[in-house]
């Protein structure tokens, strides 16, 4: 018979009829845990985040080994002066929260909008911090999508939210580094007062870590892209676990920070991958092929041409360009 060890780690209120919600939420999920036939795993991790707003507390579970790949992030309010479970639309307005969720329909693609749009407010888990307001759309299933899809709409100390809806914004993402390449880029970006994301390879992280600190320094943000660029679906569960953990540590050393996102390679990603994966799996919708043409008046043209308002462009900072 197969031993089930769970690790759990839960906040504790002073009154014990909060902790009694948080205890019969868990305490339900881990009866479902060992009672599904489909599950065969042995260990359940759960770990959390907790922020109070507002006589309102948001606890946000990470759950290692989750019932199924959706399950692996869950969120609850709890009214602390009623003493109950709530919804976020008692905490923030449902109107504004849709007009925000809204911006979903230039972010992504209108399959996964639409679904987005036309389901319940209330069943979407939230992370709620002081400085953001994340919201997590794991309830609904989205076939072969290569990411979780997710919004950050940012400040969460006030229950109105700082109007985003008509500032148009891009996410400019460089994967493969770092190298002696990505200090021009990083020179670029200072002088025009911008940030941008660098998906860097362990790999190189190891062997360029001052420039990994200088990015970091500086306010870019720095997430994995494996340690030595494999195709993370043809390999074992231990190989990826490895690709993904060894950049975390590396990382950590350099900076004294955690990696918080993931771009696999070859945008190559299945249920296996994003279950074993702690982190959000972000691709892209602009690929400027740069590393093909390592030219920018080929590449540029691919961004102007097709470029909108929410899109993630690809581009890579190891490539001398030929100017």
């Amino acid at each position: 018979m197969m031993k089930l060890i769970i690790i759990l780690l839960i906040p504790k209120y002073k009154d014990t009829t909060l902790n009694k919600i948080v205890t019969d939420w868990l305490y339900r999920y881990i009866k479902d845990f060992k009672e599904n036939s489909a599950n065969n795993k042995s260990s359940l991790e759960i770990n959390y985040t907790l922020y109070n707003i507002n006589n309102y507390s948001n606890i946000f579970f990470d759950i290692s080994n989750s019932l199924n790949e959706k399950d692996k992030r869950k969120s609850i309010l709890i009214n602390l002066k009623d003493k109950k479970l709530s919804l976020i639309t008692e905490l923030y307005n449902e109107e504004e929260l849709r007009e925000k969720i809204d911006i979903v329909n230039k972010k992504y693609s209108s399959e996964i909008s639409n679904k987005i749009l036309t389901a319940d407010i209330n069943t979407f888990n939230y992370l709620i911090l002081e400085d953001e307001f994340i919201v997590y759309f794991d309830n609904i299933y989205y076939g072969n999508i290569s990411y979780d899809p997710l919004l950050n709409l940012g400040d969460s100390k006030e229950s109105s939210f700082e109007d985003i809806k008509d500032k148009k914004m891009v996410s400019l993402t460089f994967d493969d580094g770092p190298n002696e390449n990505t200090l021009e880029i990083l020179d670029c970006l200072l002088t025009n007062d911008s940030k941008a994301t660098f998906f860097e390879l362990g790999n190189r992280m190891k062997n360029n870590r001052e420039i990994t600190k200088k990015l970091y320094d500086n306010g870019m943000e720095i997430g994995s892209h494996t340690y030595s660029h494999k195709y993370l679906t043809r390999i074992s569960k231990n190989e990826v676990l490895n690709e993904i953990n060894s950049v975390s540590i590396l990382f950590n050393e350099i900076t004294n920070d955690n990696i918080k996102l993931l771009r696999v390679p070859y945008g190559s990603v299945n249920s296996e991958v994003r279950n074993l994966s702690p982190f959000p799996i972000i691709s892209w919708s602009i690929d400027t092929k740069d590393w093909l043409y390592k030219d920018p008046n080929k590449s540029l043209p691919i961004i102007l041409d097709n470029v909108s308002d929410g899109d993630i462009i690809l581009m890579h900072d190891i490539h001398k360009r030929n100017l």
